[in-house]
């Protein structure tokens, strides 16, 4: 394993690429779309370096090692080049698919068939040059080179918002009141003003959901064996606890997200044929997650009416746990409250 690196121009030159409907203006063609736009464009290259040139269109992914240090190396796929000067709100297009590829001037087959020609189970089609039909559209995450990606969360995660759901908390009838607008500070002075209310009240509190996407990971760093998935599942000991149902032990998403209010609910993947990499399989990772604003770790405390002396003993939200000290979002030990901290950034970690 080894870090990919870009090909180099007297590469480029090599592969004779050249552009079909240049002078006619049919190449590129473009289409502007609100659920996606996308440009497509044809070009001639060598026909023996045909796999070298799509693959340098769509980019690639691999695993390498720096000492003992696992790493990801990408390469960036192809933008759809733009005038100089063009504004932001101009698209930037990258190559995502290579739609078709045919041969351009027949020389022959491999191996060579007598005449006349006979087709057999072991005939290739020998050309001078192949078409390549390469499809481009707006990427829906970021790309970086690989000297920028630390941590890897910065390139080739996408955020996608999911339905939330919130929560419902009953709240005991002796923490409750009724006041009255017109009522005085002596209970009993108006029907009804301080009154305790005789039932349990039930009360919501916002959590709401979104995905993060990993696109295109190699096979070997994720699924069984690996050191990431051995993260999220923990190996049943109190020394490695799951990354699932944990929350996040400091601002979480370009610091979005402050400590303790964000909690990996569950992960799903997807396993998919690559595109011209190494790896003969590529994983979609798609990491899901609530958000609760007011905090995991923290319960509403509601004072017993009786002895109610204002704002010292006012409804507010504290840390629950097992203990006697106050630990702040961010630094709750393990065990000490329901859901222990971790770092969330190394679900982005290949290493271990």
């Amino acid at each position: 394993m080894s870090q990919l690196t870009a090909a180099t121009q007297g590469e480029i030159d090599a592969w004779e690429i050249a552009e079909e409907g240049v002078k006619d203006g049919s190449s590129p063609s473009m289409m502007f779309d609100v659920g996606g736009s996308t440009a497509t464009r044809k070009f001639f290259c060598r026909w023996e370096s045909r796999y070298e040139v799509a693959r340098w269109f769509v980019g690639a992914v691999d695993s390498y090692l720096v000492g003992s240090t696992l790493m990801l190396s990408r390469l960036n796929p192809q933008q759809l080049p733009l005038p100089a000067g063009s504004p932001l709100w101009v698209p930037r297009f990258h190559a995502t698919k290579v739609t078709e590829i045919t041969g351009h001037c027949w020389e022959g087959n491999d191996p060579d068939d007598p005449d006349p020609y006979q087709f057999t189970d072991e005939t290739l089609n020998r050309f001078t040059h192949a078409k390549l039909t390469v499809q481009f559209e707006r990427l829906p995450f970021a790309l970086l080179d690989d000297v920028e990606a630390e941590p890897e969360i910065g390139r080739n995660v996408q955020f996608i918002p999911e339905d939330g759901q919130p929560d419902y908390i009953t709240v005991p009838s002796s923490t409750q009141l009724y006041i009255d607008s017109g009522g005085s500070l002596i209970q009993g002075s108006t029907a009804g003003h301080l009154v305790p209310v005789p039932y349990p009240v039930g009360i919501t509190e916002s959590v709401y959901r979104f995905c993060l996407r990993w696109h295109r990971l190699p096979y070997s760093c994720y699924g069984p064996g690996s050191a990431l998935t051995a993260r999220l599942l923990g190996d049943g000991t109190t020394a490695n606890l799951p990354y699932i149902n944990a929350v996040n032990d400091a601002p979480f998403y370009y610091d979005t997200y402050p400590a303790g209010t964000v909690m990996l609910e569950k992960v799903t993947e997807r396993l998919d044929p690559s595109l011209l990499d190494s790896s003969v399989y590529l994983w979609t990772v798609d990491y899901h997650f609530a958000v609760k604003p007011a905090g995991w770790n923290t319960q509403w405390f509601f004072p017993n009416t009786t002895g109610f002396t204002g704002a010292a003993n006012a409804a507010r939200r504290l840390l629950v746990g097992r203990g006697v000290v106050h630990y702040a979002a961010g630094a709750v030990p393990d065990l000490y409250s329901n859901y222990i901290e971790r770092d969330f950034d190394l679900l982005f970690d290949v290493d271990g």
